[in-house]
């Protein structure tokens, strides 16, 4: 009796191998499930912009500027300098428009001062004032401040014009104060 239990225990042992392998075999050597895969962003934004809401960017409007070359002589403040700019053209009869600026001061002429920077929208104000301190420092290491800018605004359809200004002041001495690795960007959200 015995005997046949064990016959009966191998063959089963027997077959689950067999089956096994031919599975792992069959696993291992068949063609994969393929999808339609294309390389580009558009084709993956086309899979995912359906299931996206209003934060993220539904539009195709966005602008951007990035002037690292030469530098932009600020104005002392309550005047103001164009440190950077772009246009973007808004749809939405109230678009949704973010925009993100950054420039870096740089005080040249002594180690103090303050830098402020402000965003135009049209030549409207429509965000400031940022400010940041030059700091203490001797030369030749000149005094910097970093200004970075980010704001959400409403503009009507159109063509639009953002703008980042900057200006310095140092207790009324007239300073060379000069701004570097200047950029803005501007984005339709709704």
């Amino acid at each position: 009796m015995n005997d046949e239990k064990r016959g009966v225990s191998r063959r089963w042992r027997m077959a689950a191998v067999l089956a096994l392998g031919v599975t792992l075999g069959t696993m291992l050597m068949a063609t994969p499930a393929t999808a339609h895969f294309l390389p580009s962003i558009s084709h993956i934004w086309s899979h995912i912009r359906p299931l996206a809401d209003t934060r993220y960017v539904n539009r195709s409007a966005s602008a951007g500027a990035d002037q690292q070359a030469t530098p932009v002589t600020l104005a002392e403040y309550n005047s103001f300098t164009d440190v950077v700019q772009t246009t973007i053209t808004t749809k939405g009869a109230a678009s949704k428009v973010l925009i993100v600026g950054q420039f870096t001061a740089q005080n040249t002429s002594n180690a103090s001062g303050d830098v402020f920077a402000q965003a135009l929208a049209d030549g409207v104000v429509r965000d400031g004032l940022y400010w940041a301190s030059l700091g203490g420092s001797a030369p030749p290491v000149f005094a910097r401040a970093h200004l970075s800018v980010s704001r959400v605004i409403t503009l009507g359809p159109g063509l639009h014009t953002i703008t980042l200004q900057g200006a310095y002041y140092d207790g009324g001495t007239v300073r060379t104060v000069a701004a570097f690795a200047r950029a803005i960007s501007a984005v339709e959200l709704t």
